[in-house]
């Protein structure tokens, strides 16, 4: 089982200020407790990085089930030709 990632990400100003404000909104959802407001945001973050790890575990699981070939596509191209009628010549 893998952890999840230690310590948040780099925080960006940009990114802040390209999402909707939303800190009013989250503090009067802790009863007006900054402290509480942070505490339950640390525990979201939290908790979305465990799912996140989880996965990212399941898609690994997945990608080691699929043949390489298949996941470059060759099946893709093997099926296509299936479809197609046209006669073709051995090659000597």
């Amino acid at each position: 089982m893998s952890e999840p990632p230690a310590g948040p990400a780099p925080f960006s100003r940009r990114e802040a200020e390209a999402t909707p404000l939303g800190a009013p909104e989250a503090i009067a959802a802790c009863g007006g407790d900054a402290h509480a407001a942070v505490e339950a945001l640390l525990v979201m973050i939290n908790h979305l990085r465990v799912e996140i790890a989880e996965r990212d575990d399941e898609i690994t699981a997945l990608a080691a089930r699929v043949s390489r070939g298949y996941g470059r596509g060759l099946g893709e191209r093997t099926l296509s030709r299936l479809d197609d009628k046209t006669p073709r010549k051995l090659a000597d």
